[in-house]
């Protein structure tokens, strides 16, 4: 292969970034048959003298990133008890709707004669009965997810922290334990192994939640998001706080779905154009090799156009969106003269198809563009 046509093939990939942007708004990420949503709740204010550092930031990061990934959000911070319940009322009138459904819970959490309790800003636990009347049971969340067995249910709990009410659990096991009789489907993951503490984090954000997004907003199963942040806390605390996660899952799930995992079937959806920054991976579609291409950013953006540019400042292009939104042309320009058009029409699960011609090239790749964190 010629170092010209090597080029010329780079500089195509690269302007197809402008495959992903025409509909891309966080809801077009799954495809039609996937809906999503997420009740996220981060309780960092006192709770009997002991306040949280990262909690609410640790919401405010996952509300973020799981909106890019397509996620409907339901979002509290420093909840009280009604607050928090109904938090969780709202979340489970929406649940027959959805077909993926997450409770993410970031703050701290107690565990009193084998029950799990999440608690709310206003907890008062004089004593163990307490649990029952001032905090929320996990169960309390768990059972929701089980009237719908078909679902996709995820229950990520950063909240296995010091115990507040030392006074009176002196004695007794820390941290939370397994739950029983958990819904089929799901998967029930910890900040660290049963009966043991999590760290809050010295940063902005918690070890584990820190982890955790990164590894989410990965083309990955979820299998390998959990594996990898697992290894990413054991090495971030020298081997002292475990990650540890309960699958019951009867199918594989991706938050970002692979290259080498979409298919010519997965449906067609679009929307509007939004102003945003990419990133750009392509795979051969013989060798399945992924290869993370450019970083590009679309703006000034109108009903029937728009710019883009790589962040690299070697190429920009202009493109005309189509009115059935769901197709678009595109022309490219890069700084070394390459010059070339892109036709282009989206798949599920942030991927794109794209049609590249220019500069001697003619190619029919797959491409996918992920929002950048």
């Amino acid at each position: 292969m010629s170092s010209r046509w090597k080029e010329d093939i780079n500089c195509s990939v690269t302007i197809i970034l402008l495959l992903f942007t025409q509909g891309l708004s966080a809801r077009d990420i799954h495809s039609n048959a996937e809906k999503s949503i997420a009740l996220i709740i981060g309780n960092a204010d006192d709770v009997n003298g002991t306040k949280l550092k990262n909690p609410v930031n640790d919401a405010n990061l996952m509300e973020d990133s799981l909106k890019k990934i397509g996620f409907e959000i339901i979002k509290i911070t420093d909840a009280d008890k009604s607050g928090f319940e109904k938090a969780i009322y709202d979340f489970s009138k929406k649940l027959p709707r959805y077909n993926i459904t997450m409770f993410f819970y970031a703050g701290h959490g107690v565990q009193v004669d084998g029950i799990n309790y999440l608690l709310p800003v206003d907890a008062v636990l004089n004593e163990k009965n307490d649990g029952k009347f001032q905090a929320i049971s996990v169960n309390f969340i768990t059972e929701e997810f089980d009237k719908y067995p078909g679902n996709v249910s995820i229950i990520i709990l950063d909240a296995c922290r010091n115990n507040p009410f030392r006074s009176w659990m002196r004695g007794a096991e820390i941290g939370f334990k397994s739950i029983a009789n958990q819904p089929a489907g799901s998967i029930i993951a910890y900040a660290t192994r049963e009966k043991a503490t999590a760290y809050d984090g010295d940063g902005k954000n918690g070890l584990y939640t820190e982890s955790l997004i990164k590894e989410i907003m990965e083309p990955q199963s979820m299998d390998d998001v959990f594996i990898n942040t697992r290894n990413a806390v054991l090495e971030k605390s020298k081997y002292s706080q475990c990650p540890q996660e309960w699958n019951m899952m009867t199918s594989t799930f991706y938050f970002i779905k692979p290259i080498n995992e979409i298919s010519d079937t997965d449906d067609l959806k679009t929307s509007k154009l939004i102003s945003a920054k990419y990133s750009l991976y392509y795979a051969d579609d013989e060798k399945r090799d992924v290869c993370k291409v450019t970083e590009f950013e679309i703006f000034d953006v109108t009903e029937s156009s728009f710019r883009i540019k790589g962040l690299d400042q070697t190429w920009w292009g202009v493109g005309v969106i189509h009115k059935d939104n769901t197709t678009g042309r595109y022309d490219w320009e890069f700084e070394n003269g390459a010059k070339g058009s892109s036709y282009i029409w989206f798949n599920s699960h942030g991927s794109i198809k794209g049609k590249v011609s220019g500069s001697n090239v003619d190619l029919d790749w797959i491409y996918i563009a992920y929002p950048m964190n």
